[in-house]
């Protein structure tokens, strides 16, 4: 009774094992994938490793799948600057397998990826990493976005508000003038 015991212990034990390290042995070889998709009529989506992102960073030969999975067809275009756009149609639930550094995604651009059907476009070529964000231009090196915020004081506020309206600067001074005057009458 014992033997049967460790006859089939042993071989469990043994397989838990192996898929026990097998599992992220296998998980570490995938090359990471982006994929961009339109989900809604005015929605695209990017995920990448099945994560939702909004930007993503790639490297030389990372994988972009652009698919569509809406019941009507969408048009692809990729467009580089200086370049002829690259335009395909996608049927419902088709995909397009682009590498970074093969053309039409060249290596250091960066893209904004907008619905209409599903545009991406360069916002900078050569410019160091290579990204993808959705809806707007990611931010250039070198290039500022906004500014500094510089407190005020309310009082600086006012007299700047009434310097650059001067009726009502002359309607309060001549209000003014015209209380003193009665109240100088009066006595």
């Amino acid at each position: 009774m014992i033997n049967i015991v460790r006859v089939t212990v042993l071989p469990v034990l043994l397989i838990i094992l192996v898929t026990t390290f097998s599992v992220p042995l296998a998980e570490a070889g995938s090359i990471p994938t982006l994929e961009i998709s339109m989900v809604e009529t005015d929605k695209v989506e990017m995920k990448f490793d099945n994560t939702i992102v909004e930007k993503q960073e790639l490297e030389i030969g990372n994988q972009v799948n652009i698919c569509n999975f809406l019941a009507v067809p969408v048009e692809l275009t990729i467009q580089n600057p200086g370049i002829e756009p690259f335009k395909q149609d996608l049927k419902q639930n088709d995909c397009l397998d682009f590498f970074v550094g093969v053309p039409p995604l060249y290596v250091g651009t960066e893209y904004k990826i907008s619905v209409g059907s599903i545009l991406i476009d360069a916002c900078s070529v050569g410019q160091g990493p290579t990204v993808f964000s959705l809806g707007i231009c990611p931010e250039v090196e070198g290039q500022v976005i906004g500014g500094r915020l510089i407190p005020i004081d309310t009082t600086s506020l006012l007299v700047a508000g009434v310097q650059t309206n001067y009726s009502i600067l002359t309607a309060l001074v001549v209000g003014g003038a015209g209380f003193v005057v009665f109240k100088l009458k009066r006595k």
